[in-house]
């Protein structure tokens, strides 16, 4: 899952992670975290 697509994927994961809305926001935008 190397591409956003597998973001889903990676809600799971966060899910039992504290910082699931890191992971979430992380996944959802690019790495230059260009979300204002």
């Amino acid at each position: 899952m190397p591409t956003a697509r597998g973001a889903g994927e990676n809600v799971t994961v966060a899910s039992y992670s504290p910082r699931k809305g890191d992971y979430l926001k992380k996944a959802d935008t690019p790495p230059e975290g260009e979300v204002a």
